[in-house]
């Protein structure tokens, strides 16, 4: 039950031998939302994927607890490509242009 599924941005990448942090970047209602990712592929997505590029994420919630905080990230189980960054950024822009004429 506890299943997460982001599709955004690659916004900024630290690459390590064994595992990828990665922020995703998604947009929703207008608003960015800027989502800590953990990769554990670590190379397919070393071939695959940059800063910048688009992407669909399955993966689960995990909380971690570090110095008296609590820190959300997604744990990814499958990643997925999301077409080429001129076609979802069309897409982008027609929905934010939709959605300021329904406003």
């Amino acid at each position: 039950m506890n299943n997460v599924t982001i599709v955004g941005k690659i916004q900024r990448m630290t690459l390590l031998e064994k595992v990828v942090y990665i922020t995703v970047c998604s947009c929703r209602r207008g608003e960015y939302e800027y989502i800590p990712v953990t990769v554990f592929q670590v190379d397919f997505f070393k071939r695959n994927f940059y800063e910048g590029k688009w992407i669909a994420i399955e993966g689960h919630l995990h909380i971690n607890k570090q110095n008296e905080k609590y820190i959300t990230e997604v744990i990814a189980d499958n990643i997925s490509f999301c077409g080429t960054l001129t076609e979802t950024d069309e897409y982008i822009k027609q929905a934010q242009s939709l959605t300021n004429q329904n406003a």
